[in-house]
């Protein structure tokens, strides 16, 4: 079904109101209220939603759907999707960029990177926490950027490496290929208790 068919139905039918929850993994939707969850009010989100779950784009559950956060940013380059995410009420994009914090040696099996610092564009985010894509902070809520979000993930997933990954070639290529992802305008700092070089 294109989105024109969804948008062009003379009368849509009356849908409940649905509430989303930004969690680790993406974000929940259900029409039933929610301690944690805010509310949305859009009369068609209940029916984009069907068809995001038909194109294979939302994971239905018991209580909603889950639309991870990839899909959350392949949507937005998605020239059929990108103007119906406006009824997620996303908070707005922003330039926020994390240091990357090493912690041990290169040789070190159980060497370590993780998020450190973040910033914005005036400054450090004080009292940042970061929830999938979403990082909450003093001056409110911040959609990460996508660049951001991939080195988020990368962090994420080298925490999990195999045991026969824990060692000093595969810590150095990571490393490197860390370094050599993040696009110049992201300022990020590779903070090293090692001495690592940025």
């Amino acid at each position: 079904m294109s989105m024109f068919k969804l948008f062009t139905r003379s009368e849509p039918k009356a849908e409940p109101s649905w509430y989303v929850l930004e969690t680790a993994d993406g974000l929940q939707l259900q029409p039933l209220a929610t301690q944690a969850g805010r509310p949305l009010t859009a009369p068609l989100l209940g029916g984009w939603l069907a068809q995001l779950d038909e194109e294979g784009l939302a994971v239905p559950s018991s209580s909603g759907y889950l639309l991870t956060w990839d899909s959350v940013y392949g949507l937005m380059a998605h020239s059929e999707h990108s103007e119906a995410l406006a009824m997620l009420e996303l908070p707005q994009q922003g330039n926020a960029s994390p240091s990357l914090v090493s912690r041990g040696s290169l040789e070190d099996a159980g060497f370590s990177i993780s998020l450190g610092q973040w910033r914005l564009d005036h400054g450090p985010a004080a009292d940042a926490e970061l929830i999938g894509a979403v990082l909450r902070h003093t001056d409110g809520t911040t959609l990460l950027p996508v660049a951001a979000y991939s080195v988020a993930q990368e962090v994420r997933t080298f925490a999990r490496r195999q045991q026969n990954e824990r060692n000093g070639q595969h810590h150095r290529m990571a490393w490197a290929a860390y370094a050599a992802s993040l696009p110049q305008q992201m300022q990020i700092w590779m903070i090293s208790c090692t001495g690592l070089s940025s």
